[in-house]
């Protein structure tokens, strides 16, 4: 993974972290997203959840920009460190 305050991580780095954060895309497609994974690492690590995020929104990953809108999470998205290329 891309260190801390780097550029926004890669398209794969996404995909491994969206799969590692969600579980199986057709799991995560079929149910939908369980974002309690994501809510424990928002709160222990914001920036890294931030970056991935932004990655995520950067790849074109609907998940990622849902992920914005959960309760929790706000901030996010107009927090300073939070830019889109």
């Amino acid at each position: 993974m891309a260190e801390p305050n780097s550029a926004i991580p890669s398209t794969k780095e996404w995909e491994q972290w969206r799969r590692g954060m969600f579980g199986d895309p057709y799991i995560v497609w079929h149910d939908g997203p369980d974002f309690t994974a994501l809510l424990h690492a928002a709160r222990s690590n914001a920036e890294s959840v931030t970056r991935m995020l932004a990655a995520g929104i950067s790849a074109g990953d609907p998940l990622a920009a849902e992920s914005l809108a959960v309760p929790g999470i706000e901030g996010f998205e107009t927090s300073p460190k939070f830019r889109l290329p």
